[in-house]
């Protein structure tokens, strides 16, 4: 999973807060102490710097799947919460004071309270019959890492092009950074499609 995550102070505080920061190794810990912002079309741009809000850094770069090991850690060492995975929520029953869910494995639950977090496609938002909107922004995220020549001097970066922004997001080896690119569904696939030095080369290009 190449996504990276950029993780603000406040975020840190309640990962921190609930012992999941502890379990990230500091190795897998990148940070930024400065971002840059500048749009394709103008001409100026605009920099923060974390010693303006007298702060070591701003924020933090983080490998999802390094969050994700973190609170399965935190979570396998909590006793009052149970794993019931893999499995699929098959049907749901709401009663007077309770709600009943039943598993395809043939185990029933019941609780007073049930959350509808099981992602996009929510089963447990079907089978409550909530009703939802959507709206399509008509845009792809592609996430890769990437080297690059110069090293990125903690400094995060993103320009803002016509059909959507680049970022550039500095990780824990000084010439690595992790890209999250915004742009139009055909366009991402036209990227995707490229071999690894035509994408680098438009990378390029888009970056400056």
């Amino acid at each position: 999973d190449p996504r990276a995550l950029a993780i603000t102070l406040a975020s840190k505080n309640i990962l921190q807060s609930i012992g999941v920061w502890d379990e990230i190794p500091e190795d897998r810990l990148g940070c930024f102490r400065k971002m840059r912002v500048w749009d394709e079309k103008g001409l100026g741009e605009v920099n923060f710097n974390s010693a303006d809000l007298c702060e070591p850094v701003m924020g933090y770069i983080v490998e999802q799947r390094i969050i994700e090991q973190a609170l399965e850690s935190v979570l396998n060492k909590t006793n009052h919460i149970s794993w019931y995975r893999p499995v699929e929520t098959k049907f749901l029953e709401a009663g007077k004071d309770k709600i009943c869910v039943g598993l395809d494995d043939g185990r029933q639950l019941s609780a007073t309270l049930l959350v509808a977090a099981d992602g996009q496609f929510s089963t447990i938002r079907r089978l409550a019959g909530i009703n939802f909107k959507i709206h399509d922004y008509h845009q792809h995220a592609l996430a890769c890492v990437v080297e690059t020549k110069f090293p990125h001097q903690e400094v995060a970066r993103q320009r803002f092009l016509s059909r959507g922004p680049l970022a550039f997001l500095p990780m824990v080896r000084a010439n690595q950074c992790g890209i999250v690119w915004s742009t139009t569904p055909e366009h991402a696939a036209e990227l995707k499609a490229l071999d690894e030095k035509s994408f680098g080369i438009a990378l390029a290009e888009a970056f400056e």
